[in-house]
This record gives structure tokens, sequence and C-alpha cells, in this order.
């Protein structure tokens, strides 16, 4: 059994969203929804593998290989989640930008490699590795300039609705969760990732606080 003990660094998010950033400039990732498939594919040779079962055997939805020539997918989840396929692509790609230089000091080549490694690090490693690679999947695929552009028009959208709770006496702390839902619930179209991962990153940018002026 190895013991592997890679003493996984913190990352400020704002070093993520850099690296994001530089991601999406050095592919010419411009265009709305952020075409992951066709980088990983093309401009990065990995392959990708619907692997079914892998959720019940493994407890993940996807891994990357640490030679990065394949990512590995829960076969259900590619055929019939879309937005949560994209994401897993993404978080998996995090870990190619993030943790490569962890990752080139192993040999997780199959899902029995990868089984032994998520069953023998450390909590600690774990917990940094999974937590730097989810970040880095939302800047990827929502980046922030978009979210509050495309949160802005839809804002005004929900304007009305606004007005007429708060000349019911309701206060904000009742419509905020549901203008926020609907708001993540009508860019899911156009960042093609799930309802929760929009409304993960729209609170994280404070975006109702910074809009809501009335």
């Amino acid at each position: 059994m190895i013991n592997y003990n890679l003493n996984v660094s913190w990352l400020p998010e704002a070093d993520i969203e850099s690296a994001a950033q530089k991601f999406h400039f050095q592919y010419n990732l411009t265009e709305l929804p952020i075409d992951i498939e066709r980088v990983i594919e093309s401009d990065l040779g990995i392959n990708i593998i619907p692997q079914p079962g892998l959720r019940q055997l493994a407890n993940t939805e996807g891994f990357i290989t640490t030679d990065f020539s394949a990512i590995y997918i829960e076969n259900e989840v590619y055929e019939n989640y879309y937005p949560r396929y994209r994401f897993t692509l993404a978080h998996e790609i995090g870990h190619y930008v993030l943790h490569r230089h962890y990752f080139s000091e192993l040999n997780i080549l199959n899902l029995e490699d990868w089984l032994d490694f998520n069953e023998n690090m450390s909590s600690s490693d774990n917990g940094r590795l999974e937590y730097q690679g989810y970040a880095f999947g939302g800047y990827l695929l929502v980046p922030t300039d978009s979210l509050e552009t495309e949160y802005v028009y839809q804002f005004e959208l929900e304007r009305p609705k606004i007005i007429e709770a708060i000349s019911g006496g309701l206060g904000q702390s009742v419509y905020k969760e549901n203008v926020i839902d609907d708001i993540a619930n009508r860019l899911t179209s156009v960042f093609e990732v799930s309802s929760e991962v929009l409304t993960r990153r729209i609170n994280k940018l404070n975006l109702f606080e910074k809009y809501h002026k009335f």
C-alpha cells in the first residue's frame, strides 16, 4: 500500500480564477457556452472515456489519469446529465491546470489505481484537491464578467416582481432566494451548467446585493 502524502498547498480564490482566465485566453474560449469538450479532445489530446458504474464503485463522477491521457466519466452522467458532465470535465481540467506538479509524481492510469489513491491520501490533501478543482470548474464554465453581464439583464426582468414584493411588505430575505433561483434557472441554457452551480457563483459574487438598488 502506497502512502500518498502530497502536501497540497492552499490556493487563494484569486489565483484559481486567474488560472481559469489564462486557460480561456490560451485556448481562445471567448464564446458561451465554454466549449470544454473541444479543448480537452482537440487541443489537449485527452480522451473522454465513459465508465459504467463509476459512481457506485468509486463514489465519484470522474477522474483524470496522471499521465493526462484520459478522463473517465460516470456513464450515466455522460449519457443523461449534460450540465453535470460538462462540469465534471471542467473540474478534472482543474486538476490538469492546478495540480500537474503533484500528479506527475503519481501513477494513476486506471480505476484501480485511482481507488488506491483516493483511499490512501490524507483528508486535507483530498479536501484541497477537490475544492480547488470545483472552484476552477466554476470559474472556467461561468466566467465572472460573463455572469455579471447576463445577471444584470436577467435582474431587470425580475424588477417588477421585486417591486410588487416590496409593495406587499415583504422583506428582502423573503424574496432574495426566489429571485436568484429564477435567474439561475434561466441562465442554465446560456452557460450549460446546472442552476446549482450558477446559484453558488451568483452568491459568491454578491450580485444580488450589488444590483438590488431600490
